[in-house]
């Protein structure tokens, strides 16, 4: 009786001490701005955003180059057939924007649905501090981004289209509406470090962009 309590005793000293020698060996993976399947969307020397999709979910990430350390911009289930699209990612600096539209595939079946309203977001990478806005004033139904720029200091400007078109401008004083009208051409949203540039029947017209 006495040999068998010793190795009996032996196996319950040798198992926790082999499953904590286990534990200590199991690592993490380390966190990465390239993982496994990511497809870039956009990048620059400090931020890299790109998709990667496990399983029916599709997210878009933003990724800070220096640290490694990931956001969650935007997400889709192809399987539940909602989400948000995004159409525009600009990267400028260690800031990110982008405009997001949500979808539903079930409202495909709903006779009076007019669509979703888009938004436009920018990012801090280095405080992780967001920005929003909704894509046009008034709260349409339905609204689109459809340009869309970035500069070094965080400031972002876009064309949003929800009946009429309208130019804004998002800096630290906030959101601010700079054109509107039917004659705004779309596409023609450009910028430069300090200044924006766009059209409105046909005609230039430009603002600062600090």
């Amino acid at each position: 009786m006495r040999r068998a309590c010793a190795t009996a005793c032996a196996l319950l000293v040798l198992l926790p001490a082999g499953g904590a020698q286990a534990r200590r060996h199991h690592h993490k993976p380390k966190p990465t701005c390239t993982p496994k399947g990511a497809k870039t969307v956009e990048a620059g020397a400090r931020v890299r955003v790109f998709t990667l999709t496990k399983g029916d979910s599709t997210n878009l990430y933003a990724c800070r180059l220096s640290n490694k350390k990931r956001f969650l911009l935007a997400s889709a289930d192809e399987a539940g057939g909602t989400g948000d699209s995004v159409s525009l990612v600009r990267v400028a600096g260690r800031f990110v924007a982008w405009d997001s539209q949500p979808f539903d595939d079930s409202e495909r079946y709903n006779p009076d649905f007019q669509g979703f309203p888009s938004g436009v977001h920018a990012l801090d990478t280095s405080t992780g501090k967001r920005r929003t806005a909704p894509a046009t004033s008034g709260n349409p139904s339905a609204s689109t981004v459809t340009a869309l720029v970035l500069n070094p200091s965080g400031s972002f400007a876009w064309i949003g289209s929800g009946g009429a078109l309208e130019v804004h401008r998002y800096d630290a004083t906030g959101d601010t509406i700079l054109d509107s009208g039917t004659g705004i051409d779309p596409a023609s949203l450009a910028a430069s470090a300090a200044q924006l540039y766009w059209l409105n029947a046909g005609a230039p017209r430009t603002a600062s962009f600090g």
